[in-house]
């Protein structure tokens, strides 16, 4: 309090250091496999690294976060890949980072950032809490081709042989490489699997697709009039014939479960669904009274219609018949098979009702 008066003010203070203990974890280095090359959605990645706790005692029971995020900063919407425990790390000691992660197949693709996140749970008081955070760049995607089916519906569970079955399904192309001309094959199965035993149904021709897209498609099926009662499954083959090269070739196929009942009436019945038959066909109007028109987009040189028994009735030889009507009046009311053929190309079967 300056009570005293002296002759020196300027000794009365004396400064001695100290040494306040601390803790402080930070990064020492941190990779992942794969660098900036492209990570298929439902992969692992493996990080490699280590980290060091700064401070001068020991660090005890804390955990390591490791998050996907859409950007490089940490927030709580960042989703939780993993963790990891670390019990006592020793002050100026070193931890590892090396940890193998499962990228989830629920994430498309884009680029993200994989963060690891230093005492995720705030428990370790630090001298600085800002060095806590990493973050490494990753692409999410797949380097090709991986043609696949996606959703999946029909329009009734269960259908009556000899009528048609209307399903929506799509295809998509999971890769980073657009896919060119290839056919969708549709199956009857006593199984999910395809084989060449299963039952041919029909075709679909796509002029290709291209990366990270998608189709939807709106076939009608005809149910064969041969097709025993009971439970069954409708086949959806991507790629069939196996044209494209694929990254992945064993994912091309979706099986719907589906119940075959001669007793059944529902929305399976051929008439009253006609559009549907229309907006899925080469041709149209279907059902016709005699003369159909095909599509303006149709790739064929040749044309056989024939009974449900398989007898030719109509053989048509063009250069295209790409916008040309047929005539069918001749034939009597009932069901039919149209097939389009293309030199070199796989036939396409679609059902025709003529009603007159």
């Amino acid at each position: 309090a300056n009570a005293v008066v002296e002759s020196n003010k300027n000794n009365n203070f004396k400064v001695v250091g100290i040494k306040i203990d601390e803790t402080d974890l930070a990064f020492v280095s941190l990779t992942v496999s794969g660098g900036q090359g492209l990570i298929p959605s439902g992969s692992t990645v493996t990080t490699t690294g280590s980290g060091i706790n700064k401070g001068d005692i020991a660090v005890k029971y804390f955990s390591i976060g490791y998050y996907l995020s859409q950007d490089s900063i940490y927030d709580s919407s960042d989703y939780l890949l993993g963790t990891q425990s670390d019990s006592s790390i020793a002050g100026g000691a070193t931890f590892s980072l090396d940890k193998t992660i499962l990228i989830p197949s629920s994430f498309s693709h884009g680029t993200y950032y994989l963060i690891v996140y230093l005492d995720m749970t705030n428990k370790i008081t630090e001298s600085n809490k800002l060095n806590n955070f990493d973050a490494i760049k990753i692409v999410i995607g797949i380097d090709g081709i991986d043609l696949t089916v996606g959703s999946f519906t029909a329009s009734d569970s269960i259908a009556q042989p000899g009528t048609f079955i209307f399903i929506t399904h799509t295809e998509v192309n999971l890769g980073e490489i657009g896919a060119t001309n290839h056919y969708v094959g549709y199956f009857l199965s006593k199984d999910t699997i395809y084989d060449p035993s299963d039952t041919y149904l029909s075709t679909n021709f796509l002029a290709g697709l291209n990366g990270y897209d998608s189709i939807t498609l709106n076939p009608a099926l005809f149910i064969p009039i041969s097709a025993d009662t009971g439970k069954y499954y409708i086949l959806v083959v991507a790629d069939y014939g196996n044209k494209i090269a694929e990254v992945n070739e064993n994912n091309n196929t979706k099986a719907l479960a589906m119940e075959f009942n001669y007793d059944y009436g529902g929305t399976a019945n051929i008439m009253t669904s006609a559009a549907n038959v229309t907006a899925s066909s080469s041709f149209y109007p279907n059902p016709t009274s005699g003369v159909i028109h095909f599509r303006t987009e149709l790739v064929a040189n040749e044309i056989d219609i024939t009974n449900m028994e398989g007898r030719s009735l109509v053989n048509l030889k063009s250069a295209s018949f790409a916008g040309t009507a047929v005539d069918l009046g001749q034939l009597d009311s009932g069901l039919y098979l149209v097939t389009t053929k293309k030199d070199g190309g796989v036939p396409t079967t679609q059902k025709l009702v003529i009603a007159k």
